[in-house]
């Protein structure tokens, strides 16, 4: 679910950095551009970068290389953890409990929001494709094939016309199925089939579908409810591009007005074909605009080698900035520890709401974080008292009183790597002039980075 959350992170900053571009979008015609960027977006909400996991683990790997051992591990209550033992025994912290229920919850709404896309979709395809409203297209021999030598499109497509006053539509990834309406003009006919070829060779229905995925997915983000309607735009503003760039004006101009006039019949009709259609520009005056102004369009210049070289500069930065959040991406911690039976079971029953650090070295220790190191020498009574001390001053090494206090006596000592031993002894204290009275050792801690 940390994961998740960041990809859904990475995601939104990369769509967030396509809206803010629209304007030049406009300006300079860079449709393709925006096309790339919606997509990498869409990309980064499904797949963690693996970039940047890469770049995590290499510098993980250069941090253990540079230690010469193993890292210490801090595990608080609120980061999810896992303890696993030699004898295949696991605990789980509540970190890793309150990360378990929101994940099941996360995936159980996304499953259902899923289900209910895939079978309005399968059951609108059921309703086309069963009702007595479509017929194959009546397409002289070889047009079709024509057409498709025009797109570069080598994919098996069928063409039906569909009695009905709406809008063309693509329907199925592996089998597609071009329905176009019926009584359309030849130059009509060949200008909109060349628009839905465009959508086949662009893959543009998957990508629909991965879109909805990623709300599915990321259901609890606001932003991604933007991404299907503006992955929609940019599809149909893409295929407009391709198809009026081999155009005359004439056809241009009627290309045009079959876009208004679908646009007018898509406002009056609510069919299951409009709507499975999935081009909500037909039903979006502005958008229906923008299309015709951008067909008319007379300067179709490529962009300059200055501004695709900008575009590059510009692309590289919003991916890695939109790669940053899974870098942080820390997962879940899986400790394994071995000892003595009685060792280990007393791990086990702190390990779930303490605050405790594992070193290793040549074998496992752990301390639990909860003893404060306030001093380098101080003094923690039974009730969990600390006072400081100083075992060099000899100035009380003559007590004779008899309220002696049991506790334990720590040592804490820096090393010049930047880590720590802490020695801890059995001991008591003068409850009146604060001797403390030394026994025996109890433990050595050594820690590779100071955590006090």
């Amino acid at each position: 679910m940390n994961l998740v959350i960041l990809m859904s992170v990475s995601g939104s900053i990369c769509m967030v950095f396509s809206i803010l571009l629209q304007n030049a979008r406009r300006r300079f015609s860079l449709y393709k551009w925006q096309d790339l960027l919606l997509k990498t977006a869409l990309i980064l909400y499904l797949v963690p970068c693996p970039l940047a996991l890469a770049a995590r683990r290499f510098w993980e790997e250069a941090q253990k290389r540079a230690a010469g051992r193993l890292p210490d591990i801090r595990v608080s209550p609120y980061k999810a953890s896992v303890l696993v033992s030699d004898d295949y025994r696991i605990a789980v912290n509540r970190g890793f409990a309150v990360l378990a229920a929101a994940t099941v919850i996360a995936l159980t709404v996304m499953v259902f929001r899923l289900s209910v896309e895939v079978r309005g979709y399968l059951s609108g395809k059921k309703a086309v494709m069963s009702a007595d409203v479509y017929k194959e297209a009546d397409l002289a021999e070889g047009e079709l094939e024509r057409l498709k030598e025009k797109v570069c499109l080598k994919r098996k497509v069928q063409v039906y016309e569909i009695a009905f006053p709406g809008g063309a539509f693509t329907m199925g990834y592996f089998h597609p199925v071009i329905m176009i309406p019926e009584n359309l003009g030849k130059q009509q006919r060949d200008i909109v089939l060349l628009h839905e070829m465009y959508h086949i060779k662009r893959n543009d229905v998957l990508f629909k579908f991965l879109a909805a995925a990623a709300v599915c997915v990321h259901w609890f983000n606001p932003l991604i409810y933007l991404l299907p309607g503006l992955m929609n735009r940019n599809c149909e503003l893409n295929c407009d591009e391709r198809v009026a760039g081999n155009l005359s004006r004439d056809e241009r101009i009627l290309y045009g007005r079959e876009i208004f006039r679908q646009a007018e019949l898509a406002q009056e009709e609510k069919d299951i074909l409009v709507r499975l259609s999935g081009d909500k520009s037909l039903k979006k005056p502005n958008l229906t605009v923008e299309r015709v102004k951008n067909i008319m369009r007379e300067d179709r210049k490529s962009s300059s080698r200055t501004a695709k070289c900008l575009m590059g500069v510009l692309t590289l930065v919003v991916l890695i900035v939109s790669s940053a959040p899974v870098f942080a991406y820390d997962g879940v911690t899986v400790v394994g520890i071995y000892g003595e039976e009685e060792a280990v079971r007393e791990q086990y029953e702190g390990f779930s709401g303490s605050d405790i650090i594992f070193t290793t070295d040549d074998s496992l220790l752990f301390e639990t974080g909860d003893t404060e190191i306030r001093f380098d020498q101080q003094f923690v009574d039974e009730d969990g008292n600390i006072y400081e001390v100083d075992l060099n001053e000899g100035a009380r090494a003559g007590c004779t009183h008899s309220t002696l206090v049991s506790g334990t006596y720590q040592k804490h000592e820096k090393n010049s790597s930047g880590g720590c031993v802490i020695k801890a002894y059995s001991s008591k204290r003068c409850a009146d002039c604060g001797h403390v009275f030394l026994g025996e050792l109890i433990s050595k801690t050594e820690y590779t980075k100071c955590p006090h």
